[in-house]
């Protein structure tokens, strides 16, 4: 029994706390990104120890101090195959996604190409702190087996 109360409290206790991110559903069209949606989610972002590409992302905050910037390439290729070969088709207008680090003083993002900015996204203020909601389900979890405990205990007790 208390083999089966150890893993239940273990069990609970074991949530993972991920970082904030930010999905950014961006939007090309003939050399032009412009911002079309915009999600924060806990998970993590890509690591971009390898940086190649034509574009720079940058994340700035309100003092227009970089907080955290990567390059890429805009996904414009399509590969066709077929029975007499293949063949690149380019594609002039469509959606594609990126995920970077959310920081909470962060005010815009820049996608620049060649020192050139092509776009400044307005980043909106989505704060989401889940915090104090973890904490409280935490500690109603762990009151919750305790209070259990107690019991078993307390109807151990009664019966001897």
């Amino acid at each position: 029994m208390k083999a089966r109360i150890l893993m239940f409290i273990l069990l609970i206790c074991s949530f993972v706390l991920a970082d904030d991110v930010l999905l950014l559903n961006l939007h090309y069209k003939d050399g032009e990104v412009s911002l079309r949606s915009q999600e924060l989610l806990k998970g993590y972002s890509p690591d971009r120890m390898i940086q190649e590409g034509d574009y720079d992302l940058v994340i700035k905050d309100k003092g227009n101090k970089r907080l955290y910037s990567f390059n890429f390439d805009i996904p414009n290729k399509v590969y066709v195959d077929s029975s007499e070969g293949g063949d690149v088709i380019y594609l002039n207008d469509f959606n594609f996604y990126l995920l970077v680090p959310y920081y909470r003083d962060a005010k815009n993002i820049a996608v620049v190409k060649e020192d050139k900015v092509l776009s400044n996204l307005e980043i909106k203020d989505e704060q989401k702190d889940y915090t104090i909601l973890y904490l409280f389900l935490v500690l109603l979890l762990v009151g919750i087996v305790l209070f259990f405990v107690f019991l078993k205990i307390n109807r151990n007790a009664y019966k001897k």
